[in-house]
Order: C-alpha cells, then sequence, then structure tokens
C-alpha cells in the first residue's frame, strides 16, 4: 500500500509539472508577442492613420462531404502577374477524412498542394525567388492591422525584429522586408519593390479589399473548412505531395496541427495513409485515392 501512494504521488507531481510547463510555455509566446508589437510599435515614425476596416468575408462552413477548394488571387495595379512557379500535376492524390470532432463526416482531397484555411483568403503573388509559398499573413480585421510570418525560408522583419509565430500590429508608417522585398501600406495599397539591385522586378501595388491576405510566391488551392471549427486558423497548415508521399507542415496556427499526436514544429512531416492529423479541434485519417 505505501508504494501505491508513492507512485501515486509521483504520477501527481508529474502531471502537475507537465501542466505548469504548458502554461509557463503559452504565457511567455503570449508576453513575446506582446513584446515584439510594443517594439514594433516604438521604432514607428509615427502613429498608424486610421484605415477604414473591410467587411468580412461571408461565413463559408461546408455541409459534410466534399469539403470548399477557392483560388483568389490579388492582381498588381495595372497588370496581370505571372505564376512562373505554378506546381506541376501528375502527384499522387490523398483524401483527409474526418473522424472526429466539429468536422465529423468532412473530407477534402489533397493534390499537389493546397492551404487549409478556416475562412476565404486572397493571395497577393509576387514571383520573387527569396519569398516563400507561402510567406506572411496580412489581417485587415481590425485596427491596428496585423501581420505574421507563415514559416517562411528567409522571415520576416518588422522595425528590424524578426516575427515570431505569433501575429502582431503593423503599423501603418512602418516598412516590412520579406525576403529581399520591402513591403509598405499606404491606405488600402500594399506597395511592394525588391531591393536588389538589378532585380528586374519594379515596385508594384496591390489593392487589398479582403480581410485577410497572404503574400506568396507562388497562389495554390485553399480548402475552406468554414467557422463550424473555430480553432482552425485562416492560415492553419500547407499541405502538398513530395515523391508520393503527404507532407504537413503547420502555418504558425494558434492551435497547432499534430500528426500521430505529434505537434509540428517549423519542419514539415511526412503522413502516411492511415495516419491521423489534427487540424484545431478536428481529427482527420489520411486515406490514399490510388
Amino acid at each position: 500500500m505505501p508504494s501505491l501512494l508513492i507512485l501515486f504521488a509521483a504520477m501527481l507531481a508529474v502531471s502537475v509539472a507537465i501542466a505548469a510547463w504548458l502554461t509557463w510555455r503559452d504565457t511567455r509566446r503570449q508576453t513575446k508577442a506582446a513584446r515584439i508589437s510594443a517594439e514594433i510599435t516604438a521604432a514607428s515614425p509615427q502613429a498608424a492613420p486610421a484605415m477604414p476596416p473591410s467587411s468580412p468575408p461571408p461565413a463559408s462552413a461546408q455541409t459534410p462531404r466534399e469539403s470548399n477548394v477557392q483560388k483568389t488571387t490579388i492582381n498588381p495595379i495595372p497588370g496581370q502577374t505571372p505564376d512562373p512557379d505554378a506546381p506541376i500535376g501528375d502527384a499522387r492524390q490523398f483524401q483527409l477524412v474526418c473522424v472526429s470532432g466539429a468536422l465529423s463526416g468532412t473530407a477534402f482531397s489533397v493534390g499537389d498542394e493546397c492551404l487549409i484555411s478556416r475562412a476565404p483568403i486572397c493571395w497577393i503573388t509576387i514571383p520573387d525567388t527569396t519569398l516563400s509559398a507561402p510567406h506572411l499573413a496580412i489581417d485587415l480585421s481590425q485596427q491596428p492591422m496585423r501581420v505574421k510570418d507563415l514559416n517562411s525560408r528567409n522571415g520576416v522583419k518588422l522595425g528590424g525584429i524578426r516575427l515570431s509565430r505569433s501575429f502582431v500590429d503593423w503599423p501603418a508608417n512602418q516598412p516590412l522586408q520579406a525576403g529581399t522585398l520591402t513591403l509598405r501600406i499606404e491606405g488600402n495599397v500594399l506597395k511592394a519593390a525588391s531591393t536588389q539591385r538589378g532585380s528586374g522586378l519594379p515596385e508594384k501595388s496591390y489593392a487589398m479589399p479582403a480581410t485577410f491576405v497572404v503574400v506568396t510566391r507562388r497562389e495554390m488551392p485553399v480548402v475552406i473548412t468554414g467557422d463550424i471549427d473555430q480553432h482552425i486558423s485562416d492560415a492553419h497548415a500547407l499541405m502538398y505531395v513530395d515523391n508520393d508521399t503527404l507532407m504537413v507542415k503547420d502555418l504558425n496556427s494558434s492551435n497547432g496541427t499534430r500528426v500521430n499526436q505529434k505537434r509540428l514544429t517549423t519542419q514539415p512531416a511526412p503522413a502516411q495513409p492511415g495516419d491521423i492529423v489534427e487540424i484545431g479541434h478536428s481529427v482527420f485519417k489520411v486515406i490514399s485515392s490510388q
């Protein structure tokens, strides 16, 4: 009996320690995001002028079965943005079927690649090799507007400070560095210019009527899960097929992405047929369509 009591006490102590560590980790992330926002605001030359908020996108909750896939592009003013890096077809197809959670009964297909989002987004496509696909997200639904790095290869800097996992405020007069590009907001227009000499990429302007915008080197289809599971972020995860293997990459989502109960870091992870992928509070099973 004493041995059982000692074992129980040890297990209780470990559980309390794990809970305390998780609380400390979340608090640390929130504190870091707040500190970065404060540093960026302090570095801004002046306060951001008020910007009229964009109207929110309509609800896009999907009925059970196949989820919606959309592709919406914001073209530069004027002219059409080329897409030299369009993905090549003929990749193996996979399907994710929700087996538990708010989206139970919903399924969606993954071909070459797709981005998982709770709501519709718009793409700003800039064919610059120093940008990732996707690179960063801009949230215009509130003031001040906010920006977040999406696990990009070359990162995002605001006021000389590299952004971390969370959204931070973006003062309107503060330039932002993404790869070798400098981005700035003037009213509801995003202006992008290369800092490399002889890059052949002149400054371009993009009107931003949307509430949520993703800046990317190459656009891709978007699987919209809708508001049924509000723990899914507007730019939650990237999925693509590489050598007949489904790869899953979390995009600094609020609630994370897990493959077989292992939370993903900044690196993509393979998901084989039969594996379990958790997105928000929804659990999906990977099925190969071949």
